[in-house]
């Protein structure tokens, strides 16, 4: 299961990356089986110094009488990230309501940039911050609209945001953004 895993969050990132090992695994039985899965990663070119290392919380849905097998959700944050720090970030799942919103406030905000136009391709990692209101940090795949069919020639980039959002004043911005080619 944490090879299925692996794989699959391995074809959806931009960036190579290598399993260094399994932290936890345990699993619930229902209609089929859930696997829980704690997995350490590394960025592929990082893999040497152990930088970059991120640690993933996956579950995989396996049901062999229909053949099914599916990642049903990832939570990735930096290794060093761990530990919380009161009044520092907690780390957020990528597939939350708020953690898309503002991902893709980001993007519109990163296309009206020196970038160009940009389409959100994936959240890689996000954690929250509660201030006067919450800073979300993210690290976000972006790729350039323009290209060619299937969206062969298109530059792709890997930013790290943080978006600061005070509902309650409408205030809603993004406060740092740092967005490298790969």
């Amino acid at each position: 299961m944490a090879n299925f895993a692996y794989s699959s969050m391995s074809a959806d990132s931009l960036t190579p990356i290598k399993l260094i090992k399994i932290a936890k695994a345990s699993k619930q039985t229902s209609s089929g089986v859930n696997y829980k899965l704690i997995l350490e990663l590394v960025e592929d070119q990082n893999v040497e110094a152990n930088a970059g290392a991120f640690q993933c919380e996956v579950i995989v849905f396996d049901q062999p009488r229909t053949n099914t097998r599916k990642l049903v959700s990832t939570s990735c944050m930096l290794k060093r990230q761990r530990r919380q720090v009161p009044g520092g970030y907690v780390p957020k799942d990528v597939n939350d309501a708020d953690v898309k919103e503002m991902a893709a406030f980001a993007a519109n905000v990163i296309s009206a940039s020196n970038l160009g136009p940009v389409q959100l391709i994936q959240i890689v990692r996000a954690a929250s911050q509660v201030v006067a209101g919450v800073n979300y940090k993210m690290t976000l795949l972006l790729a350039s609209k323009q290209g060619g069919a299937y969206g062969y020639g298109r530059r792709r980039y890997r930013c790290e945001v943080i978006v600061f959002d005070q509902p309650w004043t409408n205030t809603r911005e993004l406060t740092q953004s740092q967005c490298f080619r790969v």
